[in-house]
């Protein structure tokens, strides 16, 4: 079980990484979507109304949590991360219920399926506390036993 749980999570990391590097490449196509969101961000942070600089912003912390959980580094925090992250992305990027045409809203509702699969997916590994238990469970084992 051990095993397949570090596949798992490579492999839901591999998805925050490449998705995370190419929205900080190519934030174009996505900062139109965000710019609404941007918007009532920037009021109410009173940060700057820029969908670019907000959306690279959202890939490079989305990359690095891919980062941190393919190579075990804080996972849970890592997973916490990457489920804020695409969980704003699936709301703000993804309106489904707004498009009026039935195949455009397929497509928004695709998109939006699969961020909500995966803030689920990293929800699963910012709680998995497996590692720790296994710890536990081997101080345990370890302890002289009392006769």
């Amino acid at each position: 079980m051990k095993l397949l749980r570090g596949i798992a999570r490579r492999f839901v990391a591999s998805w925050f990484i490449a998705e995370g590097i190419g929205v900080v490449r190519h934030p174009e196509p996505h900062a139109e979507l965000a710019a609404p969101f941007a918007e009532r961000l920037s009021g109410a942070t009173g940060l700057p109304d820029s969908p670019a600089a907000m959306v690279r912003t959202a890939g490079a912390g989305l990359a690095a949590a891919g980062a941190a959980i393919a190579l075990g580094v804080v996972p849970r925090l890592a997973g916490a991360s990457a489920a804020i992250v695409l969980g704003v992305v699936a709301e703000a990027g993804y309106p489904f219920w707004s498009e009026r045409d039935p195949e455009r809203r397929r497509e928004v509702l695709a998109g939006f399926l699969t961020r909500v699969a995966l803030t689920g997916a990293a929800l699963l590994i910012a709680t998995d506390t497996s590692a720790r238990d296994a710890r536990r469970l081997a101080a345990v084992r370890r302890a002289p036993r009392k006769a």
